[in-house]
């Protein structure tokens, strides 16, 4: 009962005293109460990885697969499989991560467990999304929503119409995005799910930034952001704080330099690559909108090197398009200056597989 308690006090944001209560248990369980150390493990890993100490989560979940396997303990052991799946994404290492999550449904679906099953359809939704295939991460996305709606599961049903919402506005469906993720919203509000509200409001902010009403996307912005400091959910601040730069930018406030700059503080203190290339992406927006164009140039060449070796490739055809506007700003005698259209070229590539339809509008009303 007080470990269940700690999963109500994290669900509604309070971080630091649902991890109090699960260390507290942890300290109290006998020896033998394998299968009840294993879930408090569980839960300590999810709430660490949420913190942004994703390598923590990962001892952790080390530590409770092997003692679900000792004691045969099934559900367990899918759970851990899918929480390494879900960290080796954010780490950048995507293939390791579909691995972990193919053991996990297959773990689910042995077990007759639904819900288990539909959450990680979830997940691998998202690690396809992270490898750039938008119809594979939609069609697992669907399969899981599917699930949610017919069993009654109300939280899962807030991640899906969240997920499916990105998928959307990353095709420039913005209609179709703002319906989910005010879903998300609705959903979320009506649980008392104080991280899946914010998760939804960054979704309506990033929409309104992009369908032209940035005034209204940054006020959004910023009281998520907000609410994921108080609930301690840093890993998600990143990409909150890149949608707060291009609202900056698009008002042409000088507060877009300052956002970046706190995105790649945060993204290198947490050390995982793919979330330092995109808060590096944003810094190099804002330098450009600045007129910083060798800052500008360093941010973004970093942030390529990053995304060259993974299989995000949608992040990297942002990072292109946005080198090449930068490049073509650089000095004539700069011999960089002659790739700005090679490197748009790619980008458009890159988005035109993909069906990036919103990336692609942005591309195109830009000059080089």
């Amino acid at each position: 009962m007080q470990r269940k308690t700690g999963l109500v006090q994290q669900l509604r944001g309070k971080a630091s005293e649902a991890l109090a209560t699960f260390d507290d248990v942890l300290a109290r369980l006998p020896p033998d109460a394998t299968s009840e150390r294993v879930r408090v493990l569980l839960n300590t890993a999810d709430l660490q990885f949420r913190n942004g100490k994703a390598d923590v989560a990962i001892d952790h979940l080390r530590e409770a697969l092997t003692d679900a396997e000792r004691v045969d303990d099934s559900d367990a052991v899918a759970e851990a499989f899918k929480q390494l799946g879900t960290i080796y994404a954010y780490k950048g290492e995507l293939g390791q991560a579909l691995a972990y999550q193919e053991r996990s449904l297959q773990a689910y679906v042995r077990l007759g467990d639904v819900l288990g099953e539909a959450n990680v359809h979830n997940n691998i939704g998202r690690t396809e999304r992270r490898r750039s295939r938008l119809a594979a991460a939609l069609t697992a996305y669907d399969k899981a929503l599917a699930i949610r709606q017919r069993i009654g599961d109300q939280l899962g049903r807030v991640h899906s119409h969240g997920n499916i919402a990105e998928i959307h506005f990353l095709r420039g469906e913005l209609a179709e995005a703002e319906y989910h993720y005010n879903a998300v919203m609705e959903l979320a509000t009506s649980i008392g799910y104080a991280f899946g509200a914010s998760a939804g409001l960054v979704g309506l902010g990033a929409t309104n930034v992009a369908r032209g009403d940035p005034n209204l996307g940054i006020a959004q912005l910023r009281e998520a952001i907000t609410e994921f400091e108080r609930a301690g959910q840093r890993t998600y601040i990143v990409e909150a704080l890149r949608d707060l730069t291009d609202g900056y930018i698009a008002t042409g406030s000088s507060l877009a330099l300052a956002a970046a700059e706190r995105g790649v503080a945060l993204a290198r203190e947490l050390a995982l690559p793919e979330l330092i290339a995109i808060a590096l992406q944003a810094l190099g927006s804002a330098r450009l909108a600045a007129r910083d164009i060798a800052g500008a140039v360093e941010a973004l060449e970093e942030a390529r090197g990053l995304l060259a070796g993974g299989d995000d490739r949608h992040e990297l055809g942002r990072t292109l398009a946005l080198l090449a506007r930068t490049y073509s700003r650089l000095p004539a005698a700069d011999a960089r200056r002659g790739e700005a259209a090679a490197l748009r070229d790619q980008a458009v590539a890159v988005f035109t597989e993909l069906g990036a339809a919103l990336d692609l509008r942005r591309l195109e009303s830009l000059s080089l």
